[in-house]
């Protein structure tokens, strides 16, 4: 199961930059095939990476992302914004120290790899959580409707293992070639959010919950990947487009398939919130949390948690003076304050006397100062909660409750 989840890309770890700008496109291509799931696919990784780049590292250019509430009490950066920082980890480089500028480049840019070429960032680990999703869309060819209910398949042929890694940025070894996956098709359950549940076999099960019309785009799944017992992780994405006001919702969870406190465990979450109207506003939050045992029995936990807020069509359209509201709170500094600043985003500096500020182009949030969905669900983390989705898995977030709101559970 391990060779085959990797496959089809779907351990979520990862990234090294390809140095390419916030303008670039999206790693799914254009559709040559075209029906309701590869234009869910495209439609959703292309308003989502509009956030791409919004702390430029030194190789990228910048972008934003707007806030919810009133700046806290909570310190700067100083020269720490620029300064390696022990224990924080550049992972494209062999797991190389970094500064927390670079670090948080590395995690708004889409193309960022380990050099396993898992994804590090939430915008790249959306796209891993999408491609085979993308990948059977384009296997059962064009079609302006869902397949039918019932049992389908699709053949790896030369031909459409060919179309799959061009349309979906995926690679399928060489002896998947002419390998067949099993699908079934039928109606969800409950279609209040979705319209069809897909059931995948290839080798492993992974269930899709999906509604494409006109009006909006919903997706949902989970998948379990077992390599043994210190290495048994659950994931989950859930992502809601709302077509008519043009706003984008998306949480993803990672972490063991079982409770936290055992051996070297690891949690990460994101939240993702786009308005792309005329309003122009992003937000992304997300938390890196480690379990880790000690042979000396000093256990400890690391923990590593962001805030961002900025107006992502400003500065795609290099519209001047565009700064990101940035929280940062990591036990790496040696304390639990937040740090904040105002970040230029045309090359990733602290703005002039912005730093200690949360007043930047849309008004950020404190992470120190607010009780945080993604802390939440780290510390009543349970695992059966995120294993699997079902025809009722929703977002409880919406843009006033974004860094509050409880992680969705099934």
């Amino acid at each position: 199961m391990k060779h085959l989840l990797m496959l089809f890309v779907l351990s979520f770890i990862a990234v090294s930059c390809s140095g390419e700008s916030e303008e670039s496109s999206t790693s799914f291509s254009s559709s040559t095939i075209s029906n309701p799931l590869t234009l869910a696919v495209d439609a959703v990784v292309e308003e989502a990476q509009s956030i791409s780049g919004v702390i430029p590292t030194s190789s990228l250019a910048g972008a934003s992302t707007q806030g919810l509430y009133q700046p806290m009490t909570a310190g700067g950066f100083g020269d720490e914004w620029t300064t390696t920082l022990t224990g924080l980890m550049d992972d494209r480089e062999d797991s190389t120290e970094t500064s927390p500028k670079e670090w948080m480049g590395i995690q708004v840019d889409k193309d960022a790899e380990r050099t396993n070429g898992s994804k590090i960032s939430a915008l790249g680990r959306l796209e891993n959580s999408l491609a085979i999703f993308c990948a059977i869309g384009v296997g059962l060819g064009s079609s302006s409707t869902y397949p039918s209910n019932g049992s389908h398949s699709v053949t790896l042929s030369g031909s459409v293992k060919t179309a799959i890694e061009s349309q979906c940025e995926m690679e399928i070894e060489g002896e998947m070639e002419g390998a067949t996956v099993s699908l079934n098709f039928e109606d969800a359950e409950d279609t209040t959010y979705y319209d069809k549940k897909i059931t995948i076999n290839a080798g492993f099960t992974q269930v899709y919950y999906v509604r494409y019309d006109t009006s909006e785009i919903n997706i949902a799944t989970s998948e379990t990947s077992s390599v043994d017992s210190e290495n048994d992780y659950i994931s989950r994405t859930v992502i809601a487009y709302d077509l008519t006001t043009n706003i984008l919702k998306l949480e993803y969870v990672s972490g063991p398939n079982s409770t936290l406190g055992n051996t070297d465990k690891h949690v990460d979450a994101y939240r993702l919130y786009i308005d792309g109207s005329s309003a122009d506003k992003g937000y992304l939050m997300g938390m890196s949390y480690d379990d880790i045992s000690s042979p000396m029995g000093t256990d400890q936990t690391e923990t590593t948690h962001y805030l961002l807020a900025g107006k992502p069509e400003a500065i795609k359209d290099e519209v001047a003076g565009q700064t990101v509201a940035l929280s940062f709170m990591s036990d790496k500094f040696g304390d639990t304050n937040a740090r904040q600043a105002c970040i230029d985003a045309s090359n990733g500096d602290i703005a002039t006397d912005k730093d200690n500020s949360l007043a930047c182009s849309l008004t950020g949030t404190d992470v120190e100062e607010t009780e945080t969905g993604a802390e939440i669900l780290i510390s009543g983390y349970d695992n059966t909660l995120y294993a699997s989705v079902s025809s009722s898995t929703t977002l409880s977030f919406d843009e006033n409750t974004f860094a509050t709101a409880v992680f969705s559970e099934n």
